[in-house]
């Protein structure tokens, strides 16, 4: 019980450590979002909806607020740094320059590849430019390496800082040291690893009671100490109280009540609890509550099951082995007072140690001892006892012997025994056997007397035909008669008489009948003794010998002599052989038959009419079908054993087969009288009765229905195959129609169309990632009741964090995800989407039961769909690749003269003005030349970026080759699209253009502008006017749009008109 003890409370330790390790976490996670959060809450509550810039040295501000800002930020504990576009330090606070261990003279101005390792700077780098390149806060949880030879891990979220009126972009970052955070999660998942051990390693069962609801949580291992599955007890505390037994319960409440009242520590109690195949086992309960109500009532306790069945075996079986110790104890205790000896515990020297007189001491036929055998003992007599001491001292063997000892003027004859007890004093047992040697005079006296009876006996023998034999069992002396051995062929001398001849001529088997008999017989368990035996005849036959014999017994009822007599009786044998032959061929016939034969005289009233039957004759199939014996059945009434016979209409038709004569066949089922069998019986009449056979016919019906229910089994299995096809049907439509789709959005919206009709009755989506792959967001829905919320984070799923099926049933609840509605009673399962082991999004199926089949099909559904959506991912992502241009992501040429031929048929079926604009950077070969061709290229991503940020959803951008872009503006007029344009050159002349810190100063375009119809029909005439256009702004002095002139054969027909 200690070892018990000690485990209870290390697991309440182990409790109190994760509750404790939880509200350090939670507090850590707080602060932590609080940190996170503090550097951006200036953009949010200003004008601007963006970061509020830091400068690169945080210059003195006259803006208190600002000021308090930029003093927080000093000294915050977070880590704070800007690092410009080639990743040169141009601010650090001290938080940051105490972590790298240097000053800020050492950092500021230095490179990320000279401050830290080359793998470390190197993702720095990347995780800089991929701020600058997207404009967006990146998050990401590093590990770094310190000064101090340790490694920390911090949580950096990185942001692109502006300055007011400076081109130059910076990366700002804020990194939190979250150390003590992942060391805190991981102590945690120690602290429940140990806890949950300690439970399953003390083979306890748990149990969790809420006292305001009744409800209670029972272990794994509570359940499976009584023999049940998890899914077979509910929460119910009726699941506990009708399983205790009725005569423990009182006590468990009420130990339970002194509990509460503070009477006890702990509540703790042995009671007995009926397991599930309705035994009981003891069970060891204690528990404790940990959590009272303001009124000082119990809200939750909390305890533990042990079996103690072993332990209360052990006690009761130790409680009857003193009970049986105790009634020994008496017992040899009444033995001793009851012993007709007298006891003695002697010295080596002859000295009385103890005396036990015997119960007759009073009548003085022992004499006491009080101090040493010299007070009763002549001389010669003590001399002979002291060396029989000796002599069991030194040999350690029992001495044995007789002496005859005058006492009170008679001769007595004493037999002592004496045992070394010891290595100094013997046990002396003295026992006067005067009576004994008195009735073993007399017997020798009878001996003589009856041998000369037997003298006698012999002359009356030798006249009979019988053999004679005498025993004598205490001498083991035997004698056979001339006429005994005369009976087996031989002559007087050829057989000696002894015990071994007679076991020579004798059948073994009849041998050891022959000697239990003797024991039976002489032991009072038989009274006369007659047994039939074979003996081997001189000639090699058998002799068949009926033995009789009597014993005789001395004065004490021992049983000294046995005299018996042989009669050969092999011719009556022969006979009887003969009869028993024919008895057993006909009951051969009987007892071998499978099929139930029976008997039966008729028994009439006083009218002649028949009433009922009586049994003749019952064989062992007949016995066994009814459950009783033949010689039970012979003379009972039929309709008294067996009433279900009248039921039937068994009885009549009997009746009829005694009346008629004619016999009868039927097949029926009997289901009477203990028996639940169909029988198949012929009845035929015999005398003044009828005798019937039946057959057991249950393993044919029970057949034909097992061939029924296969029947039935392979429909089901036809129809499972039928479903299974159709499942397959729908699965390659399915995939076929996932396979002509021409982009992912098409295919999402038909996803729902084609899952449902294979889960029919159920309920679910498909989710994919975003673009982020921050979060999975439902792309597809089907059925009435969706159990999960539309969008979701990864983690909130145990499938994506697995990678593998997760299935909720619904005994099993709480085991469901975050993102599942677990207020509803229904079963759930999820399915990574899997593409390369790549999850792509989850697959989601609710439903009030998920079969095996079920989750098969599913299982089988999401492959197809990873491999469809992979499969559209990929055509997407080598059709951009194969229609824009890499560096500035627009569309490429050819992409364009497709596009623009596709709509001018449009524009003409609709009647509708197609705008066109053409556009070059000015002076693009000087920016090549003076800063290089990197610079350049930044020039045209910022321009081709600039683009797509200006056009509509109808709108095409193109690279049209060099630094010449060109836009498609369907359904725009050309005053529309010259306004347009305008406003594009604007834009590029504000843009404020950087290249490894050095400002590229201020970029101008000129614009062409043509449109369709006016200046052309077909897209090479309307590009080659907007390119004369571009041409003429060129001409004009630059950085200007220009329009197109309408050619003279389209201005002449329109002024004509006019």
């Amino acid at each position: 019980m200690a070892e018990v003890d000690d485990l209870r409370r290390l697991v309440q330790q182990l409790q109190a450590e994760n509750a404790d390790l939880q509200n350090q976490v939670a507090t850590l996670r707080q602060a932590s979002h609080h940190q996170i959060q503090m550097p951006l809450q200036r953009g949010e509550n200003g004008s601007s909806h963006q970061p509020q810039p830091l400068a690169a040295k945080l210059p003195t501000a006259t803006d208190p607020f600002q000021a308090q800002f930029e003093a927080f930020v000093a000294h915050a504990p977070s880590l704070f740094w800007i690092t410009d576009a080639q990743g040169k330090m141009t601010y650090a606070n001290s938080a940051w320059l105490a972590v790298v261990n240097l000053s800020e003279q050492e950092a500021i101005g230095q490179s990320i590849e000279t401050l830290f390792p080359d793998a470390l700077a190197q993702a720095y780098l990347q995780n800089n430019r991929w701020v600058l390149d997207h404009q967006a806060v990146l998050e990401t949880i590093e590990q770094a390496p310190l000064p101090d030879g340790t490694t920390h891990t911090y949580l950096v979220r990185k942001f692109p800082v502006r300055s007011s009126g400076v081109a130059i972009a910076s990366v700002g970052g804020i990194a939190i040291d979250i150390t003590e955070l992942k060391q805190t999660e991981a102590a945690l998942r120690d602290s429940e690893a140990r806890w949950q051990f300690a439970i399953e390693g003390a083979g306890d069962g748990l149990w969790d009671w809420n006292a305001q609801t009744n409800e209670v949580f029972f272990s794994h291992q509570w359940k499976a100490m009584l023999g049940y599955e998890d899914h077979e007890i509910g929460t119910s505390l009726d699941e506990w109280d009708s399983r205790v037994h009725p005569g423990d319960k009182t006590e468990c409440y009420a130990d339970l009540q002194r509990h509460f009242s503070g009477e006890t520590a702990i509540y703790q109690n042995e009671h007995r609890m009926r397991c599930k195949d309705g035994s009981y086992k003891w069970i060891l309960d204690r528990g404790k509550v940990v959590q009272w109500d303001e009124h000082g009532k119990p809200l939750r306790v909390i305890g533990t099951h042990k079996d103690i069945s072993d332990r209360k075996q052990t006690e009761i079986r130790q409680q009857q082995m003193q009970i049986i110790l105790r009634q020994s104890e008496v017992t040899n205790r009444a033995i001793l007072n009851a012993i007709p000896d007298l006891l003695l515990r002697v010295g080596r020297d002859g000295t009385c140690l103890s005396f036990l007189p015997p119960v007759d001491a009073a009548a003085g036929t022992f004499l006491p001892v009080y101090n040493h055998l010299s007070e009763v003992l002549p001389p010669d007599l003590l001399h002979h006892q002291l060396q029989r001491i000796e002599c069991a001292m030194e040999t350690g063997e029992l001495q044995v012997w007789e002496h005859q000892i005058e006492k009170h003027g008679q001769l007595c004859h004493e037999e002592v025994r004496l045992a070394p007890c010891g290595d100094q004093e013997c046990l002396v047992i003295v026992r006067d056997v005067s009576d004994r040697k008195h009735r073993e005079a007399e017997h020798m006296q009878a001996v003589l007397e009856l041998q000369n009876t037997k003298d006698q006996l012999d002359l009356v023998l030798q006249a009979s035909s019988e053999g004679y034999w005498d025993w004598n069992l205490e001498t083991g002396d035997i004698y056979f008669s001339s006429q005994w051995k005369a009976m087996l062929g031989y002559a007087d001398h050829e057989l000696e008489n002894s015990l071994a001849m007679w076991e020579s001529v004798i059948f073994a088997e009849d041998r050891d009948a022959a000697l239990r008999l003797i024991d039976d017989y002489n032991s009072g368990r038989v009274r006369e003794f007659s047994i039939t035996q074979r003996l081997h005849h001189k000639n090699g036959s058998t002799v068949h010998v009926l033995c009789r014999a009597i014993h005789q017994k001395n004065v004490v009822g021992k049983v000294i002599r046995m005299v018996g007599s042989h009669l050969n009786i092999t011719a009556m044998v022969t006979v009887q052989a003969a009869l028993e032959t024919s008895k057993m061929q006909l009951a051969s016939v009987l007892n071998s038959s499978l099929d139930g034969i029976m008997a039966f005289r008729s028994v009439r009233d006083k009218t002649g009419a028949i009433v009922d039957f009586e049994w003749l004759l019952s064989n062992p199939s007949a016995c066994t079908t009814v459950g009783r014996t033949a010689d039970y059945l012979i003379g009972k009434r039929l309709l008294d054993e067996m009433p279900g016979n009248k039921t039937d209409g068994l009885f009549d038709l009997y009746m009829q087969v005694v009346e008629t004569g004619e016999a009868v066949q039927r097949q029926f089922h009997y289901s009477h009288d203990g028996i639940d069998t169909w029988f198949e019986n012929i009845a035929v009449k015999l005398g003044d009765g009828f005798a019937v056979t039946f057959s057991n016919i249950t393993p044919l019906k029970q057949s034909e229905q097992a061939l029924q229910q296969v029947n039935e089994q392979l429909e089901s299995r036809l129809n499972e195959l039928k479903q299974r096809n159709e499942d397959m049907r729908l699965l390659g439509k399915m995939s076929d129609f996932l396979q002509t789709c021409l982009s992912v959005e098409a295919a999402h919206q038909a996803l729902a169309a084609l899952v449902a009709p294979l889960f029919p009755g159920s309920s679910g989506g498909i989710f994919i990632f975003s673009d982020a792959r921050y979060r999975v967001e439902r792309v597809a829905v089907w059925g009435t009741a969706p159990s999960s919320t539309a969008e979701f984070i990864p983690l909130d799923c145990c499938a994506l964090g697995e990678r593998n099926l997760h299935q909720v049933d619904l005994g099993c609840l709480g085991l469901q995800c975050s993102h599942a509605e677990s207020s509803q009673a229904i079963a759930t399962l999820c399915l990574p989407l899997l593409a390369q082991n790549e999850p792509l999004g989850l697959f989601y199926l609710s439903a009030p039961h998920i079969s095996e089949s079920v989750r098969y099909l599913a299982h089988t559904v999401a492959e197809q769909l990873s491999l469809a959506l992979a499969n559209l991912h990929l055509r997407e992502t080598l059709k951009q690749q194969s229609i824009r241009d890499p560096l500035t992501r627009l569309f490429n040429r050819r992409y364009l003269e497709e596009s623009l031929a596709q709509a001018i048929q449009e524009a003409q079926r609709h009647h509708h003005p197609i705008g066109v604009i053409m556009l070059d950077i000015d002076h693009f070969k000087w920016f090549n030349d003076t800063y290089g061709h990197a610079a350049g290229d930044r020039v045209l991503q910022a321009v081709g970026q600039l683009l797509l940020d200006s056009v509509r959803g109808s709108d095409i951008a193109c690279r049209y080759g060099g630094e010449e872009m060109l836009l498609v503006l369907p359904r725009s007029s050309l005053e529309v699209t010259v306004v347009r344009a305008e406003e594009i050159r604007q834009a590029i002349s504000q843009l404020q253009m950087s290249y490894e810190g050095l400002a590229l100063g201020a970029l101008t375009t000129s614009l062409g502008v043509a449109s369709y119809p006016v200046h052309g029909l077909t897209e090479g005439e309307v590009i080659r006017a907007a390119d004369a256009a571009l041409y003429q702004a060129k001409a004009q002095g630059r950085n200007r749009v220009v329009a197109a002139t309408v050619p003279a054969a389209k201005v002449a027909p329109s002024s004509g008109a006019s």
